[in-house]
């Protein structure tokens, strides 16, 4: 008996460290949020804008110009999203 509650005490101190990873998690994604509507904004009011001015494939800042990885990676994040909400959504 004494080894079941020494292993279910791990266990809950296990689980004890867990919450706090779900909580740290938590606040991640708030900041990924924030960070993906400031990057969304830029794509959708300012992006343009910049790439007829400043478009040059040589440039240190082609990437931020080049469309496909504004758009990839702001797809990326609403699918990876959507699989992090399938993992929650089966574990309640």
């Amino acid at each position: 008996m004494e080894d079941h509650l020494k292993e279910t005490e791990k266990l809950l101190l296990s689980c004890e460290m867990d919450l706090k990873t779900l909580k740290d998690i938590h606040q991640q994604l708030i900041i990924i949020e924030e960070r993906r509507k400031l990057l969304e904004n830029y794509y959708t009011h300012q992006y343009m804008e910049d790439y007829e001015k400043n478009h040059d494939p040589e440039s240190s800042h082609s990437r931020v110009l080049d469309q496909d990885s504004i758009w990839n990676v702001l797809s990326d994040q609403y699918t990876e999203k959507i699989q992090i909400l399938k993992s929650i959504i089966q574990t309640i």
